[in-house]
């Protein structure tokens, strides 16, 4: 899957991740405290996802929160020293 979405080789998983989210009209807030990052994550303006892509995606969704999953309390935590 990785390798179709990223097939022209301009951005990288992070980035395809984040347009993923916005072209859902999901608020990201990205963090990095390494400014080559940062900078990869104000680049996702510059192109969008096929609704192919978007369902290719969407396949990859376990439907398990990563953060807040109230089921995993040291994982909250975890995210909340982040």
């Amino acid at each position: 899957m990785e390798q179709k979405v990223l097939s022209n080789g301009v951005e990288v998983p992070a980035q395809i991740m984040l347009r993923y989210l916005l072209q859902q009209d999901i608020v990201i807030i990205p963090k990095s405290a390494h400014t080559e990052r940062i900078q990869e994550n104000t680049d996702v303006f510059d192109f969008t996802l096929t609704a192919e892509e978007m369902a290719e995606l969407k396949k990859l969704d376990t439907g398990i929160p990563m953060i807040g999953n109230a089921e995993d309390p040291e994982r909250v935590e975890s995210a909340a020293k982040w």
